[in-house]
Order: structure tokens, then sequence, then C-alpha cells
């Protein structure tokens, strides 16, 4: 649990029997015209595939089952298909070169962006496990991949890296979604069971959600399938292979795959459901206002994703300690913005800030425009805005607070708590910056936190590499572009 409020919504959703908002608004951009994907795999087959489903909604499934997931023909043959669908959804979204504007240096053609939904996070890391596998798979020779399978791959690399950006919105895990916005009395590991979450949000009529989530605990949703299911499958693979004695013909495998798919539809139908029922129910939420704005650096992201295949698609051979270095510092970047704009858009996120310190809130009782104090060189004017809160006020003096009503320009330091009459505290912050515009007005309730949508500078990366990032043999300064190569990547 991450603060009292957590704790006090985990109680309300036992006591209620089912789960609990978390959050007043949804926090995450939900399109229009998604497309729905789900896998399941073979344990011991993590770059392989068993069934997989794809489609743009609850009756638009199209699915295919590999009869051999450790046969990477019969991977490729069953895969082109939803791979071709895939590509020209995930295309369709961007403008023709002709028309291309350009903002600021970068080239943005992409008024929309695809969302790609799948059950859970760990179907987000087949996303990038699938993208190694096909995104540099040879076109030509023996053991050639169609080339919409060549691009389905980088695409779903992309998808896979990119879901790593706190806050983004291209690809939607079902349960990361209703984690974030409901409450259960489940532990997180629990909640990454869709159908156990799912029984916590929506159990049947007249059952405790406990109850229901216990009875679905065991339904997989993949991407992999449950132990008994699994041995179930492996058997019939089995048999299938011994009746094909090792034939890839097209016609014998067409005329054995019946079976296959009549043991894997009903659970890929029951994941597919979940799939859909689950986001569907999310988009009766109100957005908030900051979902917008990440979803046009999610639009960016997808423009110069296709601007790339596009070139070629040709990647780096190995990674630079500066690359990293960046990467680290746009995640970092990412997660601290959203954590404020969360913030600011839902008064139930800021009230876990007021508990742990973090932010104040109460009514203003004064503002004096006209306090002075010496600067470094002359007399600089420095508002007092005083605020009465209902509760006790323990943050220390000298901490800096942003009020939420302009959080990237005003903020104040506190300089002085009192105890009020009502057992509240009487609070005093000094304005330091915005002192010259809008501030609370008196008689209005007023919120100061930690939150600020203010960016600080960037400091520059060193023209070397650190000794930390160079190894012990070598004590030269290398660029920081040009890393030191692995030694045994020169033995002979």
């Amino acid at each position: 649990m991450n603060s009292h409020v957590d704790v006090l919504l985990a109680t309300r959703a036992v006591s209620a029997g089912r789960a609990v908002r978390g959050t007043t608004v949804r926090h995450m951009q939900l399109a229009e015209d998604p497309m729905g994907l789900v896998v399941f795999q073979m344990a011991h087959e993590a770059f392989s595939a068993l069934a997989v489903a794809m489609g743009r909604g609850q009756t638009d499934m199209n699915w295919a089952v590999v009869i051999e997931p450790r046969n990477p023909h019969l991977l490729f043959r069953a895969l082109t298909p939803l791979a071709r669908r895939f590509c020209t959804w995930f295309r369709s979204f961007s403008h023709p070169r002709e028309s291309l504007t350009r903002r600021s240096g970068l080239v943005e053609r992409a008024v929309n962006a695809p969302q790609l939904w799948v059950p859970n996070a760990a179907t987000v890391d087949l996303l990038s496990r699938w993208g190694r596998r096909f995104s540099y798979q040879r076109t030509d020779g023996p053991l050639a991949a169609d080339i919409a399978l060549v691009e389905f791959g980088r695409h779903l690399q992309f998808l896979g890296d990119y879901a790593r950006v706190p806050g983004q919105a291209l690809v939607v895990a079902a349960t990361t979604l209703l984690r974030r916005h409901w409450v259960t009395g489940q532990s997180d590991l629990e909640n990454e069971n869709l159908a156990a979450l799912d029984a916590w949000i929506e159990p049947p009529h007249g059952v405790v959600a406990s109850e229901a989530a216990r009875a679905v605990e065991d339904q997989a949703v993949g991407p992999l399938l449950q132990p008994y299911d699994e041995n179930r499958i492996f058997k019939v693979i089995g048999e299938l292979n011994s009746e094909r004695a090792g034939s890839t013909d097209e016609s014998v495998c067409s005329r054995l795959t019946p079976r296959l798919e009549g043991e894997c539809r009903p659970f890929v139908e029951h994941a597919w459901g979940l799939l859909w029922r689950a986001i569907e129910r999310e988009r009766g939420f109100t957005p908030g206002s900051s979902v917008e704005k990440r979803w046009a650096d999610d639009r960016r992201a997808y423009t110069e994703q296709v601007d790339w295949v596009e070139g070629g698609g040709r990647r780096r051979a190995r990674d630079s300690a500066r690359r990293a270095a960046s990467l680290r510092l746009r995640l970092e970047e990412s997660q601290e913005r959203l954590d404020a704009q969360e913030a600011l858009d839902d008064p139930l996120v800021m009230a876990r800030l007021i508990l742990v310190g973090k932010a104040l809130v109460g009514t203003v009782t004064d503002v004096d425009r006209s306090h002075r104090e010496a600067g470094p060189c002359r007399m600089v004017n420095r508002p007092l805005v005083t605020i009465e809160t209902a509760d006790p006020c323990a943050l220390p003096r000298g901490m800096v607070l942003w009020w939420t009503g302009d959080p990237a320009r005003v903020s104040g330091e506190l300089v002085s708590t009192t105890t009020a009459s009502t057992g509240g505290s009487i609070v005093v912050l000094k304005i330091t910056k915005g002192m010259t515009g809008t501030l609370p007005a008196r008689g209005i309730r007023a919120c100061f936190s930690e939150v600020t949508l203010q960016s600080g500078p960037r400091l520059p990366l060193p023209k070397t590499l650190p000794w930390t990032h160079r190894p012990a043999h070598d004590p030269t300064s290398r660029s920081v572009d040009d890393p030191a190569e692995p030694a045994w990547e020169n033995a002979t």
C-alpha cells in the first residue's frame, strides 16, 4: 500500500464486497479505434506462440494457432496474415510524406496514433521478445520470413521499448490500467490476473468479490497457460507431430490444425472477452485534463517510428553510454511529470500527498502583496499568503511549495506555522516565484504542494566517458559515443 488512502480504500473494498474506485478521473488515453492482442505460448518457448488473437473489437477476433511452436516455418506461416493486418492498421495513422509539416524541427504527420490493448504486463514483455526475433529476420534463404513479419517485429520492438515510458498510451495493458484506477482486497501480484481483477471490479450479482475472484483465479489470460492446460496441449501437439511425420506442407498442416484450434479456442475466447470488457468499461470515466498532452507525446513517438521503418529500419551496432544516460533521464523525467500531472488532475491523488507531508490545503485568510524584504542589491517584493488548515500542519519551515492553481509559475517558501483556535494550523507562505501575477485570492480554498510542472535545466553530459563506464584495462579517454568494444568481439 502506498498511503493511508490506499489502506482505507482497500478496507472499504473488502467491506463492500467489490473493488472501489481509487481515482476520480481516468489517467490514460483510450483510443477510439484500438487493436487488441491476446497471445498464448508454451512455457518452454518464450520467443514463439501457440495461439494468437488479433482484432479491433469484441466481435472482430482474427486468430491463428501454430501446430508446432518450435518449428519456425510453421510459426512464420501462421503469423504472417496477422502481421500483414497489423502493419496495415499501424501505418494507417500516418499521413503521406507530401503533407509533412515541421514543428520545432520535428516532423509530425500523425493526427492520431495506434493503440494496442493487451491483457497484462507479461504480454507487453512478449512484444519485446517477438521484436527481437522478427525485426531482423532474413527474407531470403532456407528460413525466409515474409517482409510483413519483419515490419511487424520492428513495430512490436518499438512498442515493447516505448511501454517503459511512464504515462504512455500506445500500449495499454488491461491489468495496469485497472490497477491504477481501482483498489481491491488483493495483492499487486494477484491483481495481475485479469480474470480475478475483473471479478473484483464487476462480480456476478449476489456474489462477494473475493469469492468470485477465487472461482476464476485459475483461468489463464496469457501469455502462459495453466500447467494442466499446457500438459493437455503438449500431448495434442505430440500426436499431431506423429501424424504429420515431420511434414510442413500446408495441405497436411491445415488438415490437422482444426483439432488444435478446438483445444485452444475456449481460453483464447475467454481472454479476448475479458480484455475488451475491462477496457471498454473504463471508457465511461472522464479523462484527466493532462491525458491529451501525454497523447501528443505518443503521437510524436509514433511518427518517429514510422519514419525510421520507412527509412530502412537500420539500427546501431551497440548502445553507447550517452544513449543509456539519455534514456534513463527521459524515463525519470516522464515519471516525475506523470506523478505531477496525476496529482494536479485528481484530488484523490493529491490527498495521498497531503497525508505524507508533501502538500497542504486550506482556506486563504490573507494576502499581503505589499510585503517587501531586503534582496541582494535592493528591497524586493515578496507577497505573503496566509492559509488556515483544518488539520495540524507538520510541514517544516523553509519547505518550497507550488500553488496547484498555477504549478509552473507560482511557488512559495513556508515561513511560519502556528496553531489555530479551531485545532488546525495557520500557515504563512512567502511567494518567491510568480510574485507579480495572479495569486490565490482571500476566501478561496487553495492547495500548495511539492508538485510542479516547471522543468529544470538539463546538465550537459561529459565529453569523455567517466572511468565508471570504461573497462579496467583501457585507461584512455574515449568519446562518449564510442564505447569500448568487449574483448570477446575481437577474439579469433
